[in-house]
Protein backbone atom coordinates (compact mmCIF):
# COMPACT_ATOMS: atom_id res chain seq x y z
CA UNK A 1 0.00 0.00 0.00
CA UNK A 2 1.13 3.13 -1.10
CA UNK A 3 1.76 6.23 1.44
CA UNK A 4 -0.48 8.92 1.06
CA UNK A 5 0.84 12.00 -0.75
CA UNK A 6 2.43 15.15 1.41
CA UNK A 7 -0.46 18.01 1.53
CA UNK A 8 -0.86 20.13 -1.21
CA UNK A 9 2.19 21.02 -2.64
CA UNK A 10 2.63 22.07 -6.02
CA UNK A 11 3.80 19.43 -8.98
CA UNK A 12 6.72 20.36 -11.41
CA UNK A 13 5.27 21.76 -14.57
CA UNK A 14 6.56 19.15 -16.56
CA UNK A 15 5.28 15.92 -15.09
CA UNK A 16 3.62 14.37 -17.57
CA UNK A 17 7.59 13.82 -18.74
CA UNK A 18 9.01 10.47 -17.52
CA UNK A 19 11.77 11.76 -15.67
CA UNK A 20 14.34 9.29 -15.95
CA UNK A 21 13.69 9.97 -20.07
CA UNK A 22 15.89 13.31 -19.37
CA UNK A 23 19.68 13.25 -20.53
CA UNK A 24 22.41 12.62 -18.27
CA UNK A 25 23.31 15.99 -19.39
CA UNK A 26 20.00 17.94 -17.54
CA UNK A 27 20.26 15.43 -14.41
CA UNK A 28 24.15 16.81 -14.08
CA UNK A 29 23.31 20.45 -15.31
CA UNK A 30 20.17 21.08 -13.13
CA UNK A 31 22.03 18.87 -10.11
CA UNK A 32 25.18 21.32 -10.69
CA UNK A 33 22.56 24.71 -10.74
CA UNK A 34 20.54 23.18 -7.46
CA UNK A 35 23.37 22.16 -6.00
CA UNK A 36 25.49 26.09 -5.98
CA UNK A 37 22.03 27.48 -4.45
CA UNK A 38 21.99 24.64 -1.54
CA UNK A 39 26.23 24.93 -1.13
CA UNK A 40 25.40 28.79 -0.86
CA UNK A 41 22.67 28.20 1.89
CA UNK A 42 25.46 25.57 3.46
CA UNK A 43 28.00 28.26 3.59
CA UNK A 44 26.10 31.36 4.38
CA UNK A 45 24.10 29.60 7.42
CA UNK A 46 27.50 27.56 8.43
CA UNK A 47 29.70 31.17 8.50
CA UNK A 48 26.79 33.10 9.63
CA UNK A 49 26.33 31.17 12.38
CA UNK A 50 30.44 30.25 13.38
CA UNK A 51 31.24 34.06 12.89
CA UNK A 52 27.78 35.71 14.31
CA UNK A 53 26.50 33.42 16.95
CA UNK A 54 29.99 31.50 17.72
CA UNK A 55 28.68 28.37 17.09
CA UNK A 56 31.19 25.02 16.91
CA UNK A 57 32.19 24.48 13.44
CA UNK A 58 30.21 20.97 14.48
CA UNK A 59 27.51 22.98 15.19
CA UNK A 60 27.17 25.51 12.56
CA UNK A 61 27.83 23.02 9.75
CA UNK A 62 25.11 20.28 11.07
CA UNK A 63 22.60 23.26 10.84
CA UNK A 64 23.49 24.78 7.64
CA UNK A 65 23.34 20.92 6.28
CA UNK A 66 19.26 21.11 7.22
CA UNK A 67 18.80 24.24 5.58
CA UNK A 68 20.49 23.03 2.61
CA UNK A 69 18.97 19.67 2.64
CA UNK A 70 15.51 21.14 2.63
CA UNK A 71 16.90 23.48 -0.28
CA UNK A 72 18.14 20.27 -2.28
CA UNK A 73 15.32 18.48 -1.99
CA UNK A 74 12.75 20.57 -3.61
CA UNK A 75 15.50 21.69 -5.86
CA UNK A 76 16.01 17.99 -6.97
CA UNK A 77 12.65 17.08 -6.94
CA UNK A 78 11.87 20.25 -9.08
CA UNK A 79 14.39 20.85 -11.17
CA UNK A 80 16.61 17.70 -11.37
CA UNK A 81 14.49 14.91 -11.55
CA UNK A 82 11.18 16.00 -13.06
CA UNK A 83 9.54 14.31 -9.46
CA UNK A 84 6.39 15.91 -7.70
CA UNK A 85 7.91 17.22 -4.58
CA UNK A 86 4.45 15.93 -2.63
CA UNK A 87 6.09 12.38 -3.09
CA UNK A 88 6.62 10.96 0.58
CA UNK A 89 8.91 7.74 -0.60
CA UNK A 90 10.92 9.89 -2.59
CA UNK A 91 11.44 12.49 0.61
CA UNK A 92 12.32 9.64 3.05
CA UNK A 93 14.56 7.63 0.52
CA UNK A 94 16.34 11.45 -0.12
CA UNK A 95 16.85 11.72 3.63
CA UNK A 96 18.10 8.71 4.43
CA UNK A 97 20.75 9.40 1.23
CA UNK A 98 21.49 12.32 2.80
CA UNK A 99 22.07 11.14 6.39
CA UNK A 100 24.96 9.13 4.39
CA UNK A 101 26.15 12.11 3.13
CA UNK A 102 25.63 14.08 6.33
CA UNK A 103 27.71 11.40 8.42
CA UNK A 104 30.39 11.99 5.67
CA UNK A 105 29.55 15.15 5.80
CA UNK A 106 31.04 15.36 9.54
CA UNK A 107 33.56 13.20 9.14
CA UNK A 108 35.31 15.12 6.93
CA UNK A 109 35.10 18.21 9.01
CA UNK A 110 35.87 16.61 12.47
CA UNK A 111 38.58 15.10 10.82
CA UNK A 112 40.43 17.92 9.39
CA UNK A 113 39.02 20.98 10.94
CA UNK A 114 39.47 19.51 14.61
CA UNK A 115 41.90 17.09 14.24
CA UNK A 116 44.34 18.02 11.95
CA UNK A 117 43.52 21.87 12.39
CA UNK A 118 42.51 22.79 8.88
CA UNK A 119 40.39 26.18 8.67
CA UNK A 120 36.68 25.74 8.79
CA UNK A 121 36.40 26.82 5.30
CA UNK A 122 39.12 24.68 4.06
CA UNK A 123 37.35 21.56 5.34
CA UNK A 124 33.58 22.99 3.84
CA UNK A 125 35.42 23.02 0.42
CA UNK A 126 37.08 19.47 0.80
CA UNK A 127 33.30 18.52 1.42
CA UNK A 128 31.94 20.38 -1.57
CA UNK A 129 33.66 17.80 -3.95
CA UNK A 130 33.60 14.63 -2.09
CA UNK A 131 29.94 14.67 -1.19
CA UNK A 132 28.03 15.70 -4.40
CA UNK A 133 28.80 12.87 -6.34
CA UNK A 134 27.55 10.16 -4.26
CA UNK A 135 24.54 12.31 -3.52
CA UNK A 136 23.91 12.57 -6.85
CA UNK A 137 23.83 8.87 -7.86
CA UNK A 138 21.94 8.23 -4.85
CA UNK A 139 19.09 10.68 -5.81
CA UNK A 140 18.70 9.74 -9.24
CA UNK A 141 19.09 5.55 -9.13
CA UNK A 142 17.25 5.34 -5.85
CA UNK A 143 15.62 8.73 -4.30
CA UNK A 144 13.86 10.15 -7.40
CA UNK A 145 14.24 6.25 -9.42
CA UNK A 146 10.58 5.52 -10.91
CA UNK A 147 9.08 3.06 -8.85
CA UNK A 148 9.38 -0.71 -10.15
CA UNK A 149 5.70 -1.37 -9.61
CA UNK A 150 3.89 1.41 -11.44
Amino acid sequence: MAAPPLPALRTVHHRHRPAFRLSWKRHISGYAVVGLVSTGVHFAVALGLADLADFTPLAANACAFVSALLTSYVGNAVITFGSPIRSREAFIKFCAASLLAFALNQIIVHLLSDRLGVPFVASLFVVLFTVPPITFLLAKYWAFAPRKDG
